[in-house]
């Protein structure tokens, strides 16, 4: 009551002041309900989640970010030392599981001259902040060992409002990031009793599998130049890996092999006698270290792998062997014996995965054939000839049938002479020179053979040659000089697809249905008098079958290559046995395509081929009841066919989290209000939609803005509607440039989004937001 008879007195002797004092008060209410003076936890990640745990790996773990946002940190009231202008959303999610003492994350701007913060709100709901990590820096670090497991929101701030900062997120359990060489480890020294931070392996002489192979992260900030001969390069204090090893050394040797060839490491060994031993380069030429260990006996090695550049972090492979390898492709021979291939080796031109009926097939890769070892003097077995080098070119794991399997390699140079030598997943070894007589290509039938790991060396018949060309693997009956025809000359519906089936009926969601796919084969179809339109080289069986219910009055099959100068078919067998086809889809479009309005409900058995012989074209098939084609449309205004450029958001009323939020990027060279589809549509905006909205259930609350970045930027929405309307607005009320639409009345179903420019040639990022509560653009 005093409190109430108080008011009443300020309200009669100060009206006015009182009103403003009430109009503040509203004011503030409404900035809060609508959030836009605070980041915002529940908001879907602008970069991504990361999940971790407890002894990661690599470490550390790095996610690109940049900096920035509209929110003036320092006014939210978040901690004392939470500044900076940050997005509404966060920059990342971190979950994070298990114990640690060391857990920190810092941000490393690309340009250290840019000033940028850091602020987490932590699994218990605390929010912390840094600006700089220590005089001399203006990058931020938090240490985060006190606030235990659980979600980690985090936002990279610019100290300057409007200022972008593009750059490194890290997470670390190691002593890393701005300012560790001054406040991190306080000896300055390798510290070998010190638990490892990629963890112990215990070996003995005659392990298997030979290599023994750990990932691993290079770099920390200790110098380790002068502790021994070889010493040399920046590493943590801890050991990277700690080896336990029992039995002969006579063999043994440790290197270290970067993903990014172009980087420079270090290794650093403490020997069971306490020996330090260190190694840069393995040998002019190569940057990776090795350090052969024959002479130091049994016991526990304690294993660093450096950097050789201050502040470098390099990923990449710890290798562990008997074998005569090293980690630059080269081979230290073996005693008595003369170089051999190495099938522990790692693959020059890289290794792959593939199942019986994998597509797109064939599957190829470009190989330079040739090496330094003469196959022929090794008595590998019949067949095996030529020069190779000691690591495979290629690594194939195959699962399944290999009935139909081959490997072949097509030389670019037609008067070139190759070999191929594979050493199969029993241990055989066989070999080809040429495939055929007139054919200097080889190839190696692989039925009888079985699943498992091929190693697939491409040797050169001279010595001294090198002979780049293609390394095709297949279940297709082609080989590498001039195909042969399959068994049965025609095209065969009855056969299994090669890229799948799938059963469709009218009204389908999400509608277009697409498919990879890789047209071509070694059957002539225009040589089948199959029908007109019917043309182009393609495989036995379908690439698809479509298994079609309902009214086929708007439905269509078209395929676009990834190269648009490649020329592709299309032939499909229709559920009454018709055979119809396509070359082009029009003068202008060497992409197929093909009307399915009169053919009725039943199976489509659908070939892509490829209108010159020999010829594998990577693409999309695609089956959509909407006007979509496989090129782009010659005209000059939106296509809702179109893929959208920054995804599809599948949503249902009542969706959680709400709001939803996407970060897109207006604008485009289309001028909206010429195309004459609303008043309220304008701007300028691309052709192909920003974004899909697949809607379900009530539209009664539903709504839609976009907020720019910089709130004096000007961008409009344009939205086609589910019924086919046009509606669009630029601004969502007096003195907003922000657009916002209502879409209460227009039901079910799928919404293309225009962020467009209001001005022409201008991009505006921002944040588009769906949301079923009562909100709106600031």
């Amino acid at each position: 009551m005093k409190l109430l008879k108080l008011f009443k007195a300020v309200f009669h002797s100060k009206r006015v002041n009182c009103l403003l004092i009430i109009s503040m008060f509203l004011l503030s209410g409404y900035m809060n309900l609508f959030g836009q003076s605070r980041p915002d936890p529940s908001a879907d990640p602008i970069s991504g989640t990361v999940r971790l745990s407890a002894g990661f790996s690599p470490d550390p773990h790095s996610v690109r970010v940049t900096s920035g946002g509209s929110i003036d940190i320092s006014q939210a009231g978040l901690c004392t030392n939470c500044r900076g202008f940050a997005s509404r959303a966060p920059d990342v999610k971190f979950h994070w599981t298990g114990s640690t003492s060391s857990l920190r994350i810092y941000f490393e701007a690309d340009d250290s001259s840019k000033d940028a913060t850091l602020i987490i709100n932590t699994p218990n709901g605390t929010w912390i902040g840094n600006d700089d990590a220590c005089t001399g820096t203006k990058n931020p670090k938090l240490l985060l060992n006190q606030y235990g497991a659980g979600r980690y929101d985090i936002w990279i701030g610019s100290y300057t409002s409007g200022e972008y900062i593009s750059g490194n997120l890290r997470i670390s359990e190691r002593d890393l990031g701005p300012c560790s060489g001054t406040t991190g480890d306080n000896t300055g020294r390798l510290d070998f009793s010190a638990d490892p931070i990629s963890g112990t392996v215990t070996l003995s002489s005659g392990f298997s599998p030979d290599p023994h192979t750990i990932n691993v992260t290079s770099g920390g900030s200790i110098n380790a130049s002068g502790m021994c001969t070889g010493c040399t390069g920046f590493a943590s204090r801890a050991p990277d890996v700690k080896l336990q090893w029992t039995g002969s050394t006579s063999n043994l040797r440790i290197f270290f092999k970067p993903n990014d060839s172009s980087k420079d490491a270090t290794l650093i060994i403490n020997t069971p006698n306490g020996t330090w031993l260190g190694n840069d380069d393995t040998r002019s030429g190569c940057k990776n270290p090795m350090i052969s260990l024959n002479e130091h006996g049994a016991g526990r090695f304690d294993i660093w792998v450096g950097s050789y550049t201050s502040g470098e972090y390099i990923s990449g492979v710890l290798t562990i062997t008997e074998l005569s390898s090293d980690p630059c492709g080269g081979t230290i021979p073996e005693k008595g014996g003369p170089e051999r291939p190495d099938p522990s080796a790692t693959p020059i031109s890289g290794s792959t995965t593939l199942n019986s009926g994998f597509s797109p097939d064939p599957h190829t890769v470009n190989v330079t054939s040739g090496g330094t070892i003469d196959v022929s003097q090794l008595g590998l077995g019949t067949g095996c000839t030529g020069f190779v080098s000691r690591a495979p070119d290629y690594k194939l794991n195959w699962t399944g049938s290999t009935s139909s399997l081959r490997v072949y390699f097509k030389a670019n140079e037609s008067d070139k002479d190759a070999t191929l030598i594979i050493n199969t997943p029993t241990g055989t070894w066989i070999g080809n020179d040429d495939a055929h007589s007139g054919c200097n290509n080889p190839m190696l039938l692989l039925n009888e053979h079985g699943a498992g790991r091929y190693d697939i060396w491409v040797g050169s018949y001279r010595s001294g040659e090198y002979i780049s060309g293609v390394l095709t693997v297949t279940e297709l009956s082609t080989e590498p000089c001039n195909t042969t025809p399959d068994k049965r000359e025609s095209l065969d519906p009855s056969a299994n697809p090669i890229s799948g089936s799938v059963t469709l009926a009218s009204g389908f969601t999400p509608d277009p249905h697409t498919i990879n796919v890789t047209s071509g084969g070694s059957i002539n179809v225009s040589g089948l008098n199959l029908g007109t339109g019917c043309t182009g080289f393609a495989s036995k069986a379908p690439d698809v079958k479509l298994n079609w219910t309902g009214s086929t009055s708007n439905l269509r099959v078209h395929f676009k290559a990834n190269d648009e100068s490649k020329d592709a078919t299309l032939i499909i067998n229709t559920p009454n046995g018709t055979w119809i086809g396509n070359d082009d889809t029009r003068s202008e479009c060497k992409n197929p395509m093909l009307r399915l309005n009169e053919y009725g409900a039943g199976r489509y058995d659908i070939w892509v081929g490829s209108y010159s012989s020999g010829d594998y074209i990577s693409g999309v098939l695609t089956i959509s009841e909407i006007s979509s084609e496989p090129c782009s449309t010659s005209g000059s205004c939106l296509d809702p066919s179109a893929d959208p450029n920054f995804g599809t958001q599948t949503i249902s009323s009542g969706f959680s989290p709400d709001p939803k939020t996407v970060r897109i990027t207006s604008g485009g060279s289309i001028d909206v209000s010429s195309c004459g589809y609303s008043d309220g549509c304008k701007g300028f905006a691309s052709r192909a939609p920003d974004l899909k909205i697949q809607w379900t259930g009530s539209t009664s609350d539903l709504r839609v803005f976009f907020e720019a970045d910089d709130r004096e930027k000007d961008a409009t929405l344009i939205i086609n509607t589910p019924n086919g309307t046009w509606i669009g607005n630029d601004d969502a009320r007096s003195g907003c440039n922000n657009p916002m639409l209502l879409l209460q009345q227009y039901g079910a179903g799928r919404y293309d989004v225009w962020v467009g420019s209001y001005k022409s040639g201008e991009n505006i990022p921002g944040t588009f937001t769906i949301t079923e509560l009562d909100r709106q653009p600031r």
